[in-house]
């Protein structure tokens, strides 16, 4: 929804979730080796810290993505807004 703000097409809407997952998950598997805790590859596919307990894992994994959905839905927000704000009415 972020990519549909910026750039209000219908193949962006459609296409953008794919293409933002692929590059968030390239982007942290590049990272990982300096910072394991956003290995979101690995969290994603629920084999980040295998040693942890299972309720750890699932939180962990919950509290990271709803992290990364609060950033994006703040950033929606204001891209929002500000169009709304510059419609003519």
């Amino acid at each position: 929804m972020t990519l549909t703000a910026f750039f209000p097409n219908k193949y962006v809407g459609l296409c953008g979730p794919f293409v933002a997952s692929y590059v968030i998950e390239r982007f942290s598997f590049q990272i990982s080796g300096r910072s394991p805790w956003f290995n979101l590859f690995y969290a994603s596919m629920a084999q980040a810290y295998e040693s942890w307990g299972v309720w750890f894992r699932f939180f962990y994994f919950f509290g990271l993505m709803t992290a990364i959905a609060a950033v994006f839905s703040v950033v929606f927000g204001i891209v929002v807004r500000r169009r709304i704000r510059n419609e003519i009415v």
